[in-house]
């Protein structure tokens, strides 16, 4: 049993492999808004250091205990995530709006986005020319 869709044939197991793609790539857009509702606007106010303090050492960690993000991070990688936690707490607390928190993270994302998409249309375009000889 195949289907085609977005112009690739897919057998079923191809399917659940879309379906893992998708899960990826939603979780990579919901991941920055449902983390910065958290990070920025849930946390206990109290002093602006504190706060901050408090808001990178939770998002750091939060991706140090994500298996895949431990594999592929490196300590640089967390403090980099540190700082730019505190500077979207930064830019939460002078606008009052998660917008530009929100954009930096899907900005901070999107290399991943790009790099997951261009890997699954690479697979889908060699799994076509396998499928057509």
């Amino acid at each position: 049993m195949s289907l085609l869709l977005f112009g690739c044939k897919f057998m079923l197991a191809d399917l659940l492999i879309y379906r893992w793609f998708l899960i990826i790539e939603i979780s990579l857009f919901a991941s920055a808004i449902c983390e910065e509702i958290f990070y920025r606007f849930y946390l206990p106010k109290s002093n602006v250091i504190v706060e901050c303090i408090i808001s990178g050492l939770l998002f750091s960690f939060a991706h140090f205990i994500d298996k895949y993000t431990r594999s592929e991070f490196t300590l640089s990688s967390y403090i980099i995530l540190f700082f730019l936690s505190i500077c979207w707490l930064i830019s939460f607390k002078i606008t009052g709006s998660l917008l530009p928190a929100i954009l930096g993270h899907l900005l901070y994302n999107l290399p991943k986005t790009v790099s997951t998409i261009y890997q699954y249309r690479v697979s889908c375009k060699v799994k076509s020319v396998e499928i057509s000889k």
